[in-house]
């Protein structure tokens, strides 16, 4: 099964048409598999191209197969586009169950509480890392005042 269920069903369709195709034309079998076989490629051809197409916001839990240490690294190189120091936390806040990351500007210092719930959410969200650039995380600590935190849902950002 595809991402796109547009695409499953032009599959279905063609598949279909393959089948009453086969049945009012009477074919051999030898000429009936080599059909098949042209139809398994186009499948394959049209899977292909919806991949390609669909945005990769879109598409349903490629990421969330990853460990949520590698989403907060991940996170962090991101961070490090707009600040000059940035830094996970070593042990996560067990009582509001989140993880926190150090950023820093000179001498301004800024927290990034992500809670655990952002770092394992549903399939159905956004990739965390989407997430964060459509939300503007950088922007948000930029004009936050320094020594604030915000905390990132799985819904949005919250300053603290």
């Amino acid at each position: 099964m595809s991402v796109d269920p547009a695409a499953d069903v032009l599959v279905g369709a063609a598949i279909r048409e393959y089948y009453f195709s086969v049945r009012r034309q009477r074919r051999t079998c030898q000429e009936s598999d080599l059909l098949l076989q042209s139809r398994l490629r186009v499948r394959e051809q049209v899977c292909s191209f919806v991949a390609a197409v669909v945005p990769k916001e879109r598409r349903i839990g490629e990421n969330r197969t990853m460990a949520p240490h590698a989403v907060l690294e991940q996170i962090r190189a991101y961070l490090l586009e707009g600040f000059s120091s940035v830094s996970i936390a070593p042990h996560a806040d067990a009582k509001t169950g989140s993880a926190l990351i150090h950023v820093n500007e000179g001498r301004a210092r800024w927290a990034v509480e992500i809670t655990d719930t952002f770092l394992d959410a549903d399939a159905d969200l956004l990739e965390p890392l989407v997430a964060l650039r459509r939300w503007d995380l950088i922007g948000t600590l930029k004009k936050a005042e320094p020594r604030s935190i915000v905390r990132v849902t799985t819904t949005a950002l919250r300053l603290v």
